[in-house]
């Protein structure tokens, strides 16, 4: 199957960077776009199977540019962001948009929806890898996705969905630190808006759990300027 191209309008550089790496490693060739100016170059400069449009961008709101941007790519364009309003998602729709998808849904949800409109196919070896891996088993402790669960011996935590989202990241990248960026992309779907409280909260949470379950045979450590670490203590 011929790799298929899209371009990603989107100005936040991190957010860009890990939706460009997850689609890559799924044979998708990702043309990044700031802004819209750019977005109307690369649209020119190369073929374009499906366009991902984030709404605001330091250039303006990309609704006002839709018409022109849809007359260029002739493709399918899916709105990715992180407003909630009803108003707006009904605006691109009529405006033409073929999805619309709010930014806290994740990267998953996002390459689900790609995949229909590029027309995937159903039995290709492009699938999510991490969402069919829901176990995972490190040093004597079991990470199940799939029951939101954490168990050590004859113990077991339930968890949320958040907090499993978060503790599951930090265990299969238990070797190095894990940045806010990363813990918002994957939770959220966007990147860490640098004011907002609420994942050192949910980490806070998680924290007592661990500590009130397993003391500190499993913590979570703060590394200064570079984010969070799970650690393993025998």
């Amino acid at each position: 199957m011929p790799y298929k191209s899209v371009l990603l309008v989107e100005d936040d550089i991190f957010t860009s960077r890990l939706i460009k790496k997850y689609l890559e490693c799924r044979d998708v060739i990702v043309h990044q776009a700031f802004d819209v100016g750019s977005a109307f170059n690369k649209a020119v400069e190369n073929n374009i199977d499906l366009v991902i449009l984030d709404l605001s961008l330091p250039s303006g709101f990309s609704l006002d540019h839709f018409k022109e941007l849809k007359s260029v790519v002739n493709s399918p364009i899916v709105i990715y962001t992180a407003r909630r309003d009803e108003e707006i998602e009904l605006l691109s729709l009529n405006l033409g948009a073929d999805d619309f998808i709010q930014k806290e849904r994740g990267v998953k949800v996002l390459y689900a929806r790609m995949k229909k409109h590029l027309r995937f196919e159903e039995d290709d070896d492009l699938s999510d890898t991490e969402s069919e891996e829901t176990e995972l088993n490190i040093n004597g402790f079991t990470f199940d996705k799939g029951a939101n669960t954490v168990t050590h011996e004859s113990t077991l935590i339930e968890l949320t969905l958040k907090e499993m989202s978060i503790i599951y990241y930090l265990a299969i990248n238990s070797n190095r630190a894990v940045s806010r960026d990363e813990l918002s992309f994957i939770t959220k779907g966007y990147a860490y808006d640098g004011w907002s409280r609420s994942m050192d909260l949910s980490v806070f949470r998680l924290r007592k759990k661990l500590d009130s379950a397993f003391k500190k045979s499993l913590s979570i450590s703060t590394i200064r300027g570079k984010g969070y670490q799970l650690n393993f203590n025998d």
